[in-house]
């Protein structure tokens, strides 16, 4: 983690030059680094988002399939 924060921190002070963003008719004036950090962080955030849905789903499926395994256990009992 020390040396992610270190070459974040190398990162940021070579890229401070300002670039404008424009939005519709909105003009920003904002440094490259915090925009690229700011995309880097979003996208982080998406990822955890879709991850956290596609985990759920999975444990639905799961939690499925082994109602299905008890069931066939009791089945096979009965038939015994």
């Amino acid at each position: 983690m020390l040396l992610l924060g270190v070459v974040v921190l190398v990162f940021i002070f070579q890229n401070l030059d300002e670039v404008t963003l424009t939005f519709v008719t909105y003009q920003f004036k904002v440094p490259l680094s915090l925009i690229l950090l700011l995309i880097g962080v979003f996208g982080y955030l998406f990822a955890r988002v879709t991850d956290i849905a596609s985990f759920s789903k999975k444990n639905k499926e799961i939690k499925s399939l082994q109602q299905e395994i008890k069931n066939l256990k009791e089945s096979q009992i009965k038939n015994n």
